[in-house]
């Protein structure tokens, strides 16, 4: 693929980042592709992304400083005016969301297809943890987490109010929105949009679809926290020699050692783990609970507002394998320049 420059982007151009911390290959790792964070290219030099303190806009050189290469990635058949993108993005743009690539790790783990071993349920159990203590903090804060990759895939989706609009990016056929929109022209009410094998389907599917023909063989209820049991987050948990970082280097050097688990082996203490940050994802969500008569009607809704949210967010991986982006170059080490210089 060509060594490109700035100068050759588009507004609007999608840009994909190889970033260079854990965290950042444990995404690629867990999410199957070579990217894990995403921004939207502005033009004059500047990207609007998801960082920690908001949806903010920043020189391009400053943003892809800390990556090994950024691919650029462009609408196939791209409208001249990309205005109507602009305008979503300026709509996002402020404090009232953060991102934290620990968020968009723990939703694959919960919701995509993952081969369990005992060294990744070990992994997936302190990442539940530490990111239901980051979603505490996000909601004392009064803030929403929004995943960098949705954040982009939001510009583009609701740029015009129609499905069939240029803007759309289309995402590969298996991809839960594509499942849901197909099942809804198909006019069934078939729940194809949660992945049988994920986490999340395993405990909870028969829950929320009980006359579904799909069955989880294995029914637990869930059980909601007090939030203010949750321990406070601390950064320290996310840097290099932490003990989250120590146990995805045992799921790399184990992840084709060990035996696959069956599901009845599944740990209930990462059950434990992802009823924890549910219950802190509900409440930073700021969702006001409707006046239930039961308390396991309260569960339901809980574990159904969840589900609703976020079984269908889109990933970097996804957007790099939609069906009508197209590949325009990798972006030079040095972002002004034509003078490529490796990495």
């Amino acid at each position: 693929m060509s060594t490109i420059s700035v100068e050759n982007l588009n507004q609007g151009d999608i840009l994909l980042y190889h970033g260079k911390s854990w965290i950042s290959k444990a995404i690629r790792f867990f999410d199957g592709t070579d990217y894990n964070h995403v921004s939207i290219y502005m033009g004059d030099h500047i990207v609007a992304e998801a960082l920690e303190n908001g949806i903010i806009t920043q020189r391009i050189d400053e943003s892809i400083k800390n990556s090994e290469y950024v691919s650029a990635k462009r609408l196939h058949n791209c409208p001249l005016n990309m205005d109507p993108v602009m305008n979503i993005v300026s709509r996002y743009e402020g404090k009232r969301y953060a991102y934290e690539q620990l968020l968009l790790l723990a939703f694959i783990c919960i919701f995509r297809k993952v081969n369990l071993n005992f060294a990744i349920v070990r992994f997936i159990k302190k990442l539940l943890e530490v990111a239901a203590s980051l979603l505490v903090e996000l909601m004392n804060a009064d803030k929403q987490a929004l995943i960098c990759s949705e954040f982009v895939f939001r510009c583009y989706d609701e740029a015009i109010e129609n499905d069939d609009d240029p803007y759309t990016i289309v995402l590969q056929d298996m991809h839960p929105l594509s499942i849901a929109k197909l099942s809804k022209q198909r006019n069934t009410k078939q729940p194809a949009h949660v992945y049988p094998p994920s986490i999340f389907s395993y405990f909870y599917y028969t829950a929320i679809y009980p006359s579904s023909k799909t069955k989880s063989k294995h029914i637990i209820s869930f059980q909601p926290v007090d939030i203010h049991t949750i321990p406070p987050f601390n950064k320290d948990h996310l840097e290099p020699q932490s003990e989250l970082y120590y146990l995805f280097e045992e799921v790399k050097n184990n992840y084709q050692a060990q035996e696959q688990l069956e599901k009845a082996s599944l740990d209930t203490h990462l059950k434990d783990a992802l009823d924890m940050f549910i219950t802190a994802q509900y409440y930073t969500n700021g969702i006001q609970a409707s006046n239930k008569s039961t308390f396991n009607d309260f569960n339901l809704e809980i574990i159904k507002s969840f589900y609703q949210t976020n079984a269908n967010f889109v990933t970097p991986g996804d957007l790099f394998r939609a069906k009508n982006l197209e590949l325009i170059g990798i972006i030079s080490s040095d972002p002004f320049t034509d003078n490529y210089r490796p990495l």
